[in-house]
């Protein structure tokens, strides 16, 4: 497992929050998730999520040959709604999001510390409140 592994993992889990909430908030195909570096076009309805992956520099757990190096960062999600609708939806979104990656929940070597709506503001056409996911794994070197 690499860093890229963790951020492949964060995000299979996120895509997984219609299963996990019994609502359909993601499109077919992830049609309204923005993925880094692929082509994304906003939907007409405002109603998308943005995912960025942050990892910061490794630091070795031990000193033996075998020793892991230990990852941390952020996964970021926005939650996009229309503007001049109130917080409901994005409110519903956040809570559910906030469920899947409960402070505690360990799945593929990675465990998350703490998530959190860390802002939320008025973009252009459409209101984005970002949450934020601390996250921390250990990865054989």
């Amino acid at each position: 497992m690499t860093e890229v592994s963790v951020q492949n993992s964060l995000f299979s889990r996120f895509l997984t929050l219609n299963t996990f909430s019994g609502k359909p908030y993601i499109a077919e195909k992830n049609a309204n998730v923005a993925l880094p570096n692929k082509s994304f076009k906003q939907p007409d309805n405002c109603k998308w999520f943005a995912l960025h992956f942050m990892a910061n520099e490794p630091s070795p757990v031990g000193i033996s040959e075998f020793a892991q190096d230990e990852f941390t960062g952020i996964f970021q999600i926005d939650i996009c709604t229309p503007i001049n609708k109130g917080e409901e939806e994005a409110t519903a979104k956040y809570e559910y999001i906030k469920q899947l990656f409960n402070r505690g929940t360990t799945f593929d070597d990675v465990e998350i510390d703490k998530v959190y709506r860390s802002q939320a503001e008025v973009c252009g056409n459409y209101y984005k409140t970002i949450v934020t996911v601390y996250w921390t794994a250990r990865i054989d070197k």
